[in-house]
């Protein structure tokens, strides 16, 4: 059994939470204020932290070890797609049904997305390039500063499909949102290998990254108080020192389970949502509580079923 870093599977397990409030927006009838710090402010660091997660780990792995890689991503799609297909799949649909087969329905985005950084940088080398950090760190500026434009610039605009807003596409993508994420990843997995962060040096770095994060999501706050966004520009630097700061508790343990469960949690997780909407008249505290316990609940079984069939999570 490999070991693993449990305090990265307990950031993950966190991480997996605040998915689930963002997508019920736990605190939305609570009060305005603190469900747009929380759900379109703290939460909006999960993903990020996810994709360099699978940076890190993708660029350990030897040239056979990734085409691995790519089959249990790809084969993890299809197993989740065909379960949600019933909310998807539409023949009356044929433009949004091919939209979400290609670029993922709901929360599926995320399996493709890194699937693609995975291709990219399977095909090209990105360490040879002296900018390559440069250009990934341009990258996800263009994808922030589309995010700004639209959401209060030009808040008419939308790229709807078949009765579907996707303007979020236009920014939130594998280009501008996943790959300057998967690259930190890589970099830091490429560059800090066999170097011991001080963990107090990090903390005063996260402090600061925080702060400007905080600042970001208070100017979001005041000029459109009803919903942020995915990107902010500081998240460019939250995520990765958040990452380095889990990596170098290094509590090694051969414990998979916290990191199966938070996968669990993310993938079923919707399913209760959408079902629990239609049941009940849940609060979004209520429906956060029933989503989240539900799907802690099918996560153990799903996890004994992972014993046998290696792609489900």
């Amino acid at each position: 059994m490999s070991e693993r870093n449990l305090s990265l599977d307990f950031f993950k397990l966190i991480f997996s939470l605040m998915v689930v409030g963002i997508h019920v927006r736990i605190f939305e009838d609570v009060n305005i204020t603190l469900n747009f710090f929380l759900v379109e402010g703290v939460f909006r660091i999960a993903v990020p932290f996810f994709i360099i997660v699978n940076g890190y780990y993708y660029h350990s792995l030897t040239r056979t070890q990734k085409l691995s890689w790519f089959r249990r991503v790809f084969g993890l799609y299809i197993f989740w797609s065909v379960l949600f297909s019933i909310y998807w799949f539409d023949l009356d649909k044929p433009l949004l049904t091919m939209f979400n087969v290609f670029f993922g329905y709901y929360h599926l985005w995320y399996v493709v997305s890194v699937f693609l950084c995975g291709v990219t940088f399977y095909l090209i080398n990105v360490f040879k390039f002296n900018n390559a950090s440069m250009f990934f760190l341009f990258l996800y500026a263009v994808g922030c500063t589309i995010q700004y434009y639209f959401s209060l610039y030009n808040t008419s605009f939308s790229l709807v499909v078949e009765g579907k807003d996707n303007t979020y596409w236009l920014y939130r993508n594998f280009v501008f949102f996943s790959l300057p994420f998967f690259y930190l990843g890589a970099f830091i997995k490429n560059y800090t290998v066999n170097v011991k962060v001080n963990l107090s040096f990090l903390s005063k770095f996260i402090l600061i990254s925080l702060g400007l994060f905080f600042l970001e999501v208070t100017v979001n706050y005041l000029n459109s108080a009803s919903r942020g966004g995915d990107m902010y520009f500081s998240l460019i630097f939250v995520a990765p020192l958040l990452f380095l700061f889990s990596l170098n508790l290094r509590m090694i343990s051969n414990f998979k389970f916290l990191g199966l469960l938070s996968s669990g949690i993310y993938f079923v997780h919707p399913f209760f949502i959408m079902t629990y909407r239609k049941v009940f008249d849940f609060d979004t505290s209520q429906l956060y509580f029933f989503s989240l316990l539900s799907s802690v609940v099918i996560t153990l079984v799903l996890i004994e079923i992972n014993k046998k069939l290696k792609f489900i999570l």
